[in-house]
């Protein structure tokens, strides 16, 4: 994970020269796609490089307002594991019908695009560049920076957080799993609204690597003071159609994973 120089030239189409030429940093990042040739990337902006921001609408009919980017993720399009090549473009395109409708519902989702990656001036392969699940794209879309950013690999359970780094989300798990919390102190503390459209959209796309891994959620310390979650991951989505889909998500037989 230790970041690297790079000189970042973006191409939208639009025109022969250059969206942006900037120097930058960039680091390797993913789980599986780790052990492809072509490996995911981010890509920072850093005030020390001459920009602190990436400059320019990168989505525009996903993001038409995010014109400013700290960081870009460029996924790989290629993940090890898939069994087949429709899966690794589930992510992409349940994460853009879900943008393309976001303007009627309240939801974080991650916008993404095809890129063509080139490295040194050799083309390398078709990737995805798509707004990151952290801070960055809160910032971007929310022009909040005021947060406690939480990701997990186990749902909300988690039990090694530290309460003086992360009080509201301690806060929070403890009200969750006590026996004795009511649904108006829940509602205190999520944004009860946006968390039904996540689970609902979770639960259309019939995502199977979800809710008991990739969880991110955040919550504003200065604004509204409530948690909210973003649609992360949904490779794993659109799964087989006579699959007891409800049985899984609420735990129930029969079922198997």
């Amino acid at each position: 994970n230790w970041r690297r120089p790079i000189n970042v030239e973006y191409y939208s189409g639009d025109t022969l020269g250059a969206d942006f030429d900037q120097l930058s940093e960039t680091r390797v990042s993913g789980n599986a796609s780790r052990g492809n040739l072509v490996k995911s990337m981010i890509i920072y902006a850093n005030k020390r490089f001459g920009d602190k921001h990436f400059k320019g609408v990168f989505w525009e009919h996903l993001r038409p307002n995010a014109n400013k980017q700290k960081s870009l993720a460029i996924r790989s399009s290629i993940q090890s594991g898939h069994v087949n090549e429709a899966e690794v473009i589930k992510d992409m395109l349940s994460q853009t019908a879900i943008g393309r409708f976001s303007k009627y519902y309240d939801v974080d989702f991650q916008a993404q695009r095809n890129v063509q990656l080139c490295l040194n001036g050799t083309f390398q392969q078709v990737m995805h560049l798509q707004e990151r699940d952290d801070e960055d794209m809160v910032w971007a879309n929310h022009k909040v920076s005021d947060i406690e950013y939480v990701e997990t690999s186990t749902g909300i359970y988690v039990d090694m957080f530290d309460e003086e780094l992360y009080p509201n989300y301690v806060h929070f798990k403890e009200t969750f799993e006590s026996p004795n919390s009511t649904y108006e102190q829940m509602a205190e503390m999520v944004d009860v609204n946006a968390f039904m459209n996540y689970v609902s959209t979770e639960a259309y796309f019939a995502n199977v690597d979800f809710p008991f891994n990739n969880v991110v959620i955040w919550y504003d310390k200065q604004g509204t003071k409530k948690w909210r979650w973003i649609l992360k991951d949904l490779d794993a989505s659109m799964y087989d159609p006579f699959y007891p889909y409800y049985n899984f998500l609420l735990k129930t037989e029969p079922y198997e994973f």
